[in-house]
C-alpha cells in the first residue's frame, strides 16, 4: 500500500458547496460533491462523484485546460478513495481497513502500545496468514514506533535498504497510512495481516467523465463548461481471520 494522500480538501459527503483553490482560481466557481451507496441484492458499490465548472474564456485562454482540469478531478477521487479505504465505516461508506479488521489485542493504555503487544497482535493471526502478513500503521502510530528500541538499544522498526521497498518491523514489511485513526482511546492506529488475500477491492469500471457546455440554464447563461465525474467501489474484509487491530483501551 505505501503512504498514501492524506483526505482531499475536494470531496464531502454532504450537499455543502466547497471552494478549491486551484479550481476558484482557475476557474472561478465551485465544486459539489456527493456520494451515495446502491445496493443491488448483495452487490453494492460506493460512488463517488462531483462535478467541476469552468469558464468557456478559460479553456479558450488556458493551454491545455481540459487535461488540468482532468487530473484535478482525478486527483480529488483518488484523496477521497484512500480516505475510505483507511477509515470508511460500511454504512454509507466504503468498510475501510481499520474499521474493518477485528481487534487481535487490546492495549493497556489509551494513549500508547509496546513491543510485546505488537508481537501478540502478530500472534494472532494464523500461520499462513501470518506468514504473508504486512504492518499498516498511521501516522500517530509510527511515531511511537520510532521511538521503541530493543534491551540493546536499537530501534525496532528497520529502515528499509533500498529504494522503493518498505522499512519493516520484526521482519514485516511496514506501511504508512496518512488517514489511519489517531493512537487514542478506542481507537485502531496498527493492522497486521494479509492483506492479499483479505482484504478485497472490488473497482466497479473506471473513473467516468462527462461534459456538458450547456447542464443548466444559470450555467449557460454564465457560459459556464460542467464536467461531471464519478468513481464507484467497493471493499471489505472477506476473510475476518486473515487482518486483525490493535485497540486502544477504554479513557
Amino acid at each position: 500500500m505505501g503512504r498514501l494522500p492524506p483526505e482531499s480538501d475536494c470531496l464531502r459527503r454532504d450537499d455543502s458547496r466547497l471552494s478549491h483553490d486551484q479550481v476558484r482560481d482557475l476557474t472561478r466557481s465551485e465544486r459539489h460533491v456527493s456520494s451515495y451507496r446502491k445496493r443491488h441484492v448483495s452487490a453494492y458499490a460506493d460512488n463517488l462523484s462531483g462535478y467541476v465548472q469552468s469558464t468557456d474564456e478559460f479553456l479558450k485562454d488556458a493551454p491545455a485546460a481540459e487535461a488540468l482540469v482532468g487530473n484535478l478531478c482525478g486527483r480529488a477521487l483518488g484523496q477521497k478513495l484512500a480516505l475510505e479505504l483507511a477509515v470508511g465505516d460500511g454504512s454509507d461508506h466504503i468498510n475501510g481497513l481499520f474499521h474493518a479488521a477485528g481487534s487481535g489485542k487490546t492495549a493497556a493504555s489509551p494513549t500508547t502500545f509496546s513491543a510485546d503487544e505488537l508481537l501478540e497482535l502478530r500472534a494472532s493471526i494464523s500461520g499462513a496468514n501470518r506468514r504473508r502478513g504486512v504492518w499498516i500503521v498511521s501516522d500517530a502510530a509510527e511515531l511511537v514506533l520510532l521511538t521503541m528500541k530493543d534491551g540493546e538499544g536499537r530501534y525496532l522498526l528497520q529502515p528499509s535498504i533500498a529504494a522503493g521497498m518498505p522499512d519493516t518491523l520484526f521482519g514485516k514489511p511496514l506501511h504508512v497510512e496518512a488517514n489511519g485513526p489517531a493512537v487514542e482511546a478506542g481507537g485502531k492506529p496498527v493492522v497486521f495481516g494479509n492483506l492479499r488475500d483479505g482484504y478485497v477491492v472490488r473497482p466497479v469500471g473506471g473513473i467516468e467523465v462527462t461534459r456538458s457546455d450547456s447542464a443548466s440554464t444559470d450555467a449557460f447563461v454564465s457560459w459556464l463548461v460542467t464536467w461531471r465525474f464519478q468513481l464507484r467501489v467497493d471493499a471489505d474484509l472477506l476473510v475476518p481471520g486473515a487482518v486483525k487491530a490493535l485497540t486502544m483501551a477504554a479513557a
